[in-house]
């Protein structure tokens, strides 16, 4: 409750996913994994701007926070708001495939939102929060006190300091990966997915168009074939009055490659 009020306060974006009955193992496993205990300190430095894990979903197991900068599925439910961003599509996709809970703070206005089932409640005060979160865990959640005053500069309080010590050291390891790179922005998600091996998909992008232009390329031709007809299998109560043998005249249309190829075998004369 307090990071949720801070973060309103500062209009910060954040996400948070609370597990419940159904595991989260899949959405854990997408981003860095932390298993360090949940506090207003840990989370007031992990979703700050400038932090690299910041763009992203943190999800909560019991009073652990799992991991962090995790990918989750976006709601496609057309009745949703046009106003909702990626954010709160998030927080909402993930509830419409588990039992979670996602607590979403709007980076634009600060607004407090909630989303249980597929549905979202939104502009929840802080109060208003504590109480749906203590009846939805059926757990008491107590009212929130003032929090510890935390700084933008490099000083870091000395409650943080504690808490990413109890980070396990494989998790401190890939969270100080993490602190070279920049947020998962529209940028880097486009630096990954398009131009990552832009080599190669340009190779195979050449290589279609130049397989699709030597056949569409190739002209047509178009042949004019005098075929005799031949009565075969004839019933016996049926008579052919006339002796001349009839002909028919066939035009055959296709690539002109093939036509040529066809006349030169004698196919076609």
């Amino acid at each position: 409750m307090l990071a949720a009020n801070l973060f309103s306060q500062n209009q910060t974006g954040a996400l948070i996913v609370i597990e419940r009955e159904i595991g989260l193992r899949t959405y854990i496993e997408s981003g860095v994994p932390l298993d360090a205990h949940l506090s207003y300190d840990l989370l007031a430095t992990i979703f700050r701007p400038s932090a690299p894990l910041h763009d992203g979903a943190v999800i909560v197991q019991k009073d652990r926070i799992a991991a962090a900068a995790c990918f989750l599925p976006l709601s496609m439910n057309p009745v949703l708001s046009t106003q909702l961003g990626t954010r709160h599509r998030a927080g909402i996709g993930v509830t419409e495939e588990t039992d979670a809970i996602a607590v979403i703070v709007s980076e634009e206005t600060g607004a407090i939102s909630l989303a249980v089932s597929g549905k979202i409640e939104r502009d929840l005060t802080v109060e208003q929060l504590r109480e749906r979160i203590e009846s939805l865990l059926r757990r008491y959640v107590p009212p929130s006190t003032l929090p510890t005053p935390i700084t933008n500069g490099s000083e870091e309080t000395a409650d943080a300091e504690n808490d990413s010590q109890r980070i396990s050291p494989s998790a401190r390891r890939r969270f100080a990966g993490q602190s070279g790179r920049r947020p998962l922005a529209m940028k880097d998600l486009f630096q990954r997915h398009v131009l990552h091996n832009f080599g190669i998909k340009l190779l195979s992008l050449a290589l279609a168009v130049g397989l699709w232009l030597a056949v569409a390329s190739d002209p047509s031709a178009e042949v004019a074939v005098d075929v005799p007809i031949e009565f075969r299998n004839i019933p016996e109560n049926l008579e052919i009055s006339s002796e001349n043998v009839p002909r028919s005249q066939i035009r055959v249309r296709g690539p002109q490659r093939a036509v040529r190829r066809s006349a030169a075998r004698g196919r076609l004369r």
